[in-house]
């Protein structure tokens, strides 16, 4: 009887879905990582002189990568990789382990998957770092795809590795962003798919809709609504 209730159940979902492929960025949009973010890149900047306050540091730290960041920051090569050495040290001995998945993201994921719905994972930061936090939080299943702007011999913007992920699938129809940036609308916009703004991550709802976002969640529970119907 239970089994009977629960198919029940995922078949509701699946005819709810509005759509087919649902790619999220991470960071802010399924866990909450700023506190670990914000460590990591101190103690980076720190590491070759330069002075920060946490507090202003979150203004910058958010959106851009640590490379973009540094790039800005430091002209000298040398003292820039260091930088970005000291804050991969950093985030992944400290600062994954204080991120927090956003309640109610783990029953989206689980209702997406079991409706039938394909995920994958956009993010700006390095590959290893995002599939080891994907798979401490238990977000990821082996077979669903990172995509990384940071790889081992290449730098892709987001909008560059969604177009080639679309590409890919074959259609722009049933494809949704899921994001909480603006390099996250901009990817979606360009690629020509839809985008479902998280408002509850580090960018907020006014400033998703200030940049031409036109559906916001302001919860991960309300994010399930949208996306369900």
């Amino acid at each position: 009887m239970v089994d009977a209730v629960r198919e029940d159940l995922l078949r509701l979902h699946a005819a709810l879905m509005l759509f087919n492929h649902y790619i999220f960025d991470v960071d802010g949009t399924l866990v909450d990582s700023g506190g670990g973010i914000i460590y990591a890149r101190t103690a980076a900047l720190n590491s070759v002189g330069i002075d920060t306050d946490p507090s202003k540091l979150k203004e910058v730290a958010f959106g851009p990568s640590m490379r973009e960041i540094l790039a800005t920051l430091i002209p000298n090569e040398e003292k820039r990789s260091y930088a970005e050495t000291t804050f991969r040290s950093a985030y992944d001995t400290t600062g994954i382990l204080l991120s927090q998945v956003h309640p109610g993201i783990e029953d989206l994921l689980f209702r997406i998957r079991h409706a039938g719905g394909t995920i994958s994972f956009l993010s700006a930061n390095n590959k290893v770092v995002i599939s080891r936090l994907l798979r401490m939080h238990r977000l990821m299943n082996p077979n669903e795809l990172v995509m990384t702007s940071q790889g081992l011999t290449s730098h892709l913007s987001k909008a560059e590795l969604l177009k080639q992920h679309v590409h890919q699938i074959g259609t722009v129809s049933g494809v949704v962003v899921i994001g909480d940036t603006e390099a996250d609308f901009h990817a979606a916009e360009v690629t020509g798919v839809k985008f479902v703004g998280a408002g509850y991550g580090f960018r907020g709802v006014q400033f998703l809709r200030d940049v031409g976002a036109r559906v916001v969640a302001d919860s991960p529970s309300h994010l399930t609504r949208l996306l369900f119907g």
